[in-house]
């Protein structure tokens, strides 16, 4: 009989191979996804990769995330409709190698009509606004001052579909994106989801909104969260549009708080600003109402034998709990601007670039897939993108990157910093 072999002592092992396991991968209830800080860190190729794929494994020829990145990167690089993309992709065969296809034929238009047909728009949708939101959180870390975000709508008149579009405006970043249902409007639509939105998104401190937003409900939901909103005031408040012109009617005569001169093509553009805390007849109708704002825009022609396009007055009306700092005419008139580029950097590039409005697919989720599309290669163009001259033009930029499809599969494939 031999004698008996002794057990080694495993603890030390077991010991020192704990301690090179990162805490949580043991534990089965650790989250799901990664921390914001490195959700923020990925690439939009690996935001695609975590949208589960709904084909089935047999005949599956390409992978999803490079169905997808394909798609983006040709709409940086000047395609407008889906047949531009494929044949886009198809004669690029070295960028279809970049962008992870590994069969050798190119992707045909009824493979993005198949996978339009099954994917899961919820979860494309969470995908997305997960990493948007905590980029953009990132970013409002680094940043000293308030964050602020703009808030507007937009019809899709060729799939009749509305959207509700949530942008930072600094960041130029689309936040979230909303479809307004058969029976909603945009104000409902934004009341529906406000409520969401400020869990999700506590870095923004202030929302910008038209005329169409400025509604008492809003401003008390805003005000008891602690944000402050900026509301342009028209004749759809019409007492409140009387009491500050009524406010304001000695304009000419007083020294602005803040004054520009832009050159906006063949018009020279000066804007006026005067800002006036509340007044008592303004709180009797708006108790969150803090400031008010003047806005008067004067435009004239570089030639002096042009006549100019005469005065417009515009009013606003900022919200707020009580206690806040106010806010200065200079930062005032960087909101107004920056609100009103929604509309000319985003909804005209939309219509006039992209050619949105004239687009009509026909599949069921296509016209949302699209359209999340569409706004993130445009947000990629505005924030990655680069020329020789600095800043220029989109239709520039996407011109140039179909020349170099390379250097848009970079800000697909890139990381996100």
């Amino acid at each position: 009989m031999f004698p008996p072999t002794p057990v080694p002592d495993l603890a030390p092992v077991v010991t020192a191979l704990s301690s090179n396991i990162p805490n949580g991968a043991l534990d089965r209830s650790a989250p799901e996804h990664p921390a914001p800080a490195q959700e923020a860190q990925r690439s939009l190729f690996e935001v695609f990769s975590s949208v589960p794929d709904p084909r089935s494994r047999h005949g599956r020829r390409h992978p999803l995330n490079s169905l997808l990145a394909m798609l983006v990167v040709a709409l940086c690089s000047g395609a407008n409709h889906v047949k531009n993309a494929v044949i886009f992709g198809r004669e690029r065969k070295y960028l279809r190698k970049r962008l992870g296809f590994t069969h050798r034929v190119a992707p045909s238009q009824s493979t993005y009509t198949r996978l339009f047909q099954r994917l899961d728009l919820i979860a494309f949708q969470q995908a997305l606004t997960r990493w948007l939101r905590d980029l953009a959180a990132c970013w409002a870390e680094r940043r000293t001052g308030p964050v602020a975000a703009a808030v507007d709508g937009k019809a899709l008149r060729g799939s009749q579909h509305h959207l509700l579009h949530t942008f930072v405006q600094d960041l130029w970043l689309l936040l979230d994106l909303r479809e307004v249902g058969e029976k909603q409007n945009e104000i409902s639509a934004f009341q529906q989801h406000l409520a969401q939105m400020l869990e999700h998104y506590p870095f923004i401190s202030l929302f910008t909104f038209d005329a169409l937003f400025a509604q008492h409900s809003i401003a008390k939901t805003l005000t008891a969260a602690g944000r402050r909103g900026l509301f342009q005031i028209k004749d759809n408040q019409r007492e409140t549009s009387f009491r500050l012109q009524r406010w304001f009617y000695a304009l000419p005569k007083a020294e602005p708080d803040f004054e520009t001169t832009d050159l906006n093509g063949d018009h020279i553009v000066t804007r006026r600003l005067w800002v006036a805390c509340a007044p008592p007849d303004v709180r009797e109708l708006w108790p969150e109402a803090r400031q008010i704002v003047a806005v008067r825009s004067t435009s004239a022609k570089r030639r002096p034998q042009a006549a100019g396009r005469g005065d417009e007055l515009h009013l606003y009306l900022l919200t707020g709990p009580q206690g806040q700092r106010r806010l200065s005419p200079k930062r005032l008139a960087g909101l107004i601007r920056g609100h009103w580029g929604i509309e000319n950097r985003l909804h005209h590039i939309l219509d006039r670039t992209y050619e949105e409005d004239h687009q009509r697919p026909r599949v069921e989720g296509a016209a949302l897939i699209l359209a999340w599309l569409r706004r993130l290669s445009l947000g990629l163009l505005y924030r990655r993108s680069r020329c020789r001259r600095g800043a220029c033009f989109i239709p520039e930029k996407r011109h140039i990157l179909c020349a170099h499809p390379f250097r848009a599969a970079k800000l697909v494939m890139g990381g996100a910093r």
